[in-house]
């Protein structure tokens, strides 16, 4: 499903630093891990796996297409079938998640040809009553539970989560885990960018690749 073929990126404002010759495979209901430093800041690894940067040398393939030579129309529709949840306090955040899930539902009906179930069955297991609105006053954790509900509706096919802990209080993560199974189990597959140690190493979790970001390196862990 995603491919990174010896992708390098060469270290940019954005993000921590750059990264040389990243190669692996997520395969469909596979999980991924990649440990990061504490504080060690945004990596390029998610945005290479949407598309939303192209590597300096090397390639990076979403169902054995090339990101890069994609037309701005087939990266629409392949950018479809992508959940992301990004890191606290980014840019990237959608400002109004309600509205950015209905135009999700709206993509799930298009690509599946039915309706949209809606997001109570979600919400209850992540524990939301309601979408908070954003703004001033608005709770902080309740705002990353709703990024958490925004990431997996309308069934993603790729899941991409950026330290989606942040933030978020440690009891809060068996309901993370249980969307991630849930997720796995209809075959999607999940790359999850991790800094906690209770993820890292959680007994539930079962994991089929675990990466370390290592200097310019995304070192393999047995």
């Amino acid at each position: 499903m995603l491919e990174f073929r010896f992708a390098s990126f060469d270290p940019g404002t954005a993000y921590a630093g750059g990264y040389e010759k990243i190669n692996f495979t997520l395969r469909e209901g596979e999980l991924m891990l990649v440990h990061v430093v504490p504080g060690s800041g945004r990596t390029a690894i998610a945005d290479a796996a949407q598309g939303a940067i192209a590597p300096t040398r090397g390639e990076v393939l979403f169902y054995l297409l090339e990101w890069s030579k994609m037309s701005g129309r087939e990266k629409g529709r392949s950018g479809s079938y992508i959940g992301r949840m990004y890191e606290a306090g980014s840019a990237d955040e959608p400002a109004d998640i309600e509205k950015d899930i209905q135009e999700r539902a709206k993509r799930h009906s298009w690509r599946h040809r039915r309706k949209f179930g809606g997001l109570e069955p979600l919400m209850k297991r992540i524990g939301l009553d309601a979408l908070p609105k954003s703004g001033e006053g608005a709770d902080p954790e309740s705002l990353r539970l709703a990024q958490w509900v925004r990431t997996f509706a309308a069934g993603p096919e790729l899941i991409l989560l950026e330290r989606p802990m942040q933030g978020v209080s440690t009891e809060r993560l068996p309901a993370l885990l249980e969307e991630v199974r849930l997720a796995r189990k209809r075959e999607a597959a999940v790359l999850w960018i991790t800094e906690h140690v209770d993820v890292w190493g959680h007994p539930d979790l079962m994991v089929d690749q675990r990466y370390a970001v290592d200097g310019s390196r995304l070192r393999p862990v047995e």
